[in-house]
């Protein structure tokens, strides 16, 4: 499955796009791996997790298309609430932990 997504030859316009696109956000997945790795504040951290999550978010996004099986758009979906659910709760901890 994963040659597959870098191969290039025999593809329609929309394809290649969806691909190169993938190709673009796993870049950016890596730089805020970073963020998070080595970010030197709480909310570097945050903003790391919540862009890495995002960029998930797409990638399966773009796979339910390029592969046709939509159950990746559920899977995705039920992410997007997962991730949005942990973000809230972690800026609740840190609200909590500064007022004390």
């Amino acid at each position: 499955m994963i040659q597959s997504l870098f191969d290039f030859s025999g593809l329609s316009l929309i394809e290649f796009s969806f691909r190169g696109a993938t190709l673009v956000i796993i870049i950016t997945s890596f730089m805020a791996l970073y963020r998070i790795l080595i970010g030197p504040k709480r909310s570097d951290r945050i903003l790391g997790v919540n862009v890495l999550t995002n960029n998930v978010i797409v990638i399966l996004v773009i796979l339910a298309f390029l592969t046709q099986n939509y159950t990746f758009i559920d899977a995705a979906t039920v992410y997007v609430l997962c991730a949005f659910i942990g973000t809230l709760s972690v800026l609740k901890f840190l609200v909590y932990d500064r007022g004390s």
